[in-house]
């Protein structure tokens, strides 16, 4: 795929309602070959996934709001115009720690904006962010395709607890299956 110059003004892309939670995907594959996808987010407390472990690196972008990041046993605050990286196939997870947190995510390659846009429900006009009660739950990372949900061990340690990947797509990872 030939990929192309594109601008987008603030606000604009395509929005998702996936898990009760407004992504704004500003690339994926269509745009970028497979190789990135972008995505905005506005989430709250109560609204973040579970330990996960997925094929792609995660990079965020903290435009408002204060999130800690929990990613091999570390855990990394970032606030507003703070950057994370989260590398591939390592436990990580993220809580909000303000009344709510904007994000820009990056996955590369693209996996993650392109499940959203696979499995979210478009919205065709993006909402204003209010301020009101949203209901709150974490997300279920097992309906990611590359996706792995980890639970703690009896001995405080991650382990897997659903291998949302498909066997040999594990095994190709080398992850178990």
């Amino acid at each position: 795929m030939i990929t192309k110059p594109y601008a987008l003004a603030g606000g604009e892309g395509r929005a998702y309602e996936w898990h009760g939670v407004l992504f704004t995907i500003k690339a994926a594959a269509a745009e970028t070959g497979g190789l990135l996808s972008i995505w905005e987010v506005a989430t709250r407390p109560g609204e973040e996934p579970q330990p996960h472990v997925h094929e792609e690196d995660e990079l965020f972008y903290v435009l408002s709001g204060t999130v800690t990041f929990h990613c091999n046993g570390q855990s990394f605050e970032g606030k507003a115009d703070g950057f994370i990286f989260l590398p591939r196939a390592i436990p990580h997870s993220y809580t909000i720690d303000s009344e709510e947190a904007r994000l820009l995510g990056f996955s590369v390659p693209s996996g993650f904006g392109d499940h959203i846009e696979k499995t979210g429900k478009p919205v065709k006009r993006k909402p204003r962010h209010k301020r009101g009660k949203r209901k709150q739950h974490r997300l279920n990372w097992a309906s990611f395709a590359s996706a792995r949900l980890i639970s703690p061990s009896a001995d405080g340690r991650s382990s897997s607890a659903s291998a949302c990947c498909s066997s040999a797509r594990s095994e190709r990872m080398g992850h178990p299956a």
